[in-house]
């Protein structure tokens, strides 16, 4: 309702590659402990380490436009976030969910 100018543009993109980090050494840890057994056995893993990269290309981008003073690219960023949310939300419902009406 009330957008603020984003600033301390090193710390956020700093903040970024920390959680990108962070979330990389937890996977690795995961993968070590073998909690990603469950699944290996879908036959649709995705590796673990790559879930912060996204997020850190999406944090550096919105950073990157707002520093080029471009207003928009941080409001532009979530939405292709939420965008991606949704769409992995809506293809996870489909694959746990009940068949649609009318297919057996």
């Amino acid at each position: 309702m009330h957008p603020q100018h984003v600033s301390d543009l090193i710390a956020v993109a700093a903040a970024a590659l920390w959680d990108s980090e962070a979330t990389s050494l937890v996977a690795r840890y995961r993968i070590r402990v073998g909690r990603e057994d469950r699944l290996r056995g879908t036959g649709r893993r995705r590796p673990a380490r790559a879930h912060g990269r996204p997020d850190l290309a999406a944090v550096l981008l919105g950073a990157g436009g707002a520093a080029l003073g471009w207003n928009w690219a941080d409001p532009a960023v979530g939405l292709v976030i939420t965008a991606a949310i949704l769409a992995v939300l809506y293809q996870a419902g489909r694959e746990v969910g009940p068949p649609p009406h009318g297919r057996g």
